[in-house]
């Protein structure tokens, strides 16, 4: 189980992670494959389960299964998959939602202690975050960079966001 507030970058972990598990990039999990779902806007109905079914037994390789915002899934959905991961027919099954605690008992019991858990981050963290983030192109001095660290509420999803907007409007005035 991953969880944490908003923002904290859970996707985009969880987005990357499929891309290197796909890619090969993780030597520990070489010929494994990822399927990510977000359950908020998929939310594991039919077409989800037999493409599902279809990408598990015509892969002939261990899958992992990534239930991005599991709080939102169909119940049937989330036992079927759990019980493919209880079977071994799933290698693994990451929930991500907001809370600590599963919605389904069913999920306390699997997730277990197996539990990561995402913070927001300290002003000065984000703004080393967004001077790292620059890299070379020095789009912003210091004294913005902590200006916006400082009025993002320790979200580092809403400092990129803001980043963003203003090297948009720099970029076309």
């Amino acid at each position: 189980l991953l969880y944490g507030p908003t923002g904290v970058g859970k996707t985009t972990l969880a987005q990357n992670l499929t891309k290197r598990i796909n890619d090969d990039n993780i030597d520990e999990l070489k010929g494994v494959r990822c399927i990510y779902y977000s359950c908020d806007k998929d939310n594991l109905g039919d077409f989800s389960w037999r493409y599902l079914k279809h990408k598990l037994f015509s892969m002939g390789k261990p899958l992992v299964v990534i239930l991005d915002e599991a709080a939102f899934a169909d119940e049937k959905q989330i036992i079927r998959i759990s019980s493919m991961w209880d079977n071994k027919q799933i290698k693994s099954v990451v929930y991500i939602q907001i809370n600590e605690v599963p919605k389904l008992d069913q999920l306390v019991r699997r997730v277990g202690e197996y539990k990561i858990k995402m913070r927001t981050i300290a002003a000065n963290e984000i703004f080393e975050l967004l001077k790292q983030r620059q890299r070379d192109l020095k789009i912003f001095d210091d004294n913005a960079l902590r200006h916006i660290s400082h009025t993002c509420n320790m979200n580092p999803s809403i400092a990129l966001q803001h980043c963003d907007m203003v090297a948009e409007e720099l970029a076309n005035p």
